[in-house]
């Protein structure tokens, strides 16, 4: 199973329907990402009332929390709020 998909399995389970895109192909050379591999930066769709009763910035961190270790092993997560 890849990051993206272990990303995917956690934060479905926690917060409902989700979006994962790995996008280390476009930081190839960046910093965590010299190789362009993959695995490395991530962007995150998920719903607006996925997380309800809280600011933006504690949605962000109850969907890095939700990530546990796996948000320690990536360089970049970007979420982004539909």
């Amino acid at each position: 199973m890849t990051m993206k998909d272990n990303m995917e399995k956690i934060l479905r389970r926690e917060f409902g329907a989700v979006e994962v895109i790995d996008n280390s192909h476009l930081h190839a050379g960046h910093s965590g990402n010299l190789d362009g591999s993959g695995g490395t930066h991530f962007k995150i769709i998920i719903a607006q009332d996925a997380v309800p009763g809280k600011n933006r910035m504690e949605k962000h961190r109850a969907i890095i929390a939700a990530l546990g270790d796996i948000a320690k092993e990536v360089h970049s997560i970007e979420i982004k709020m539909d």
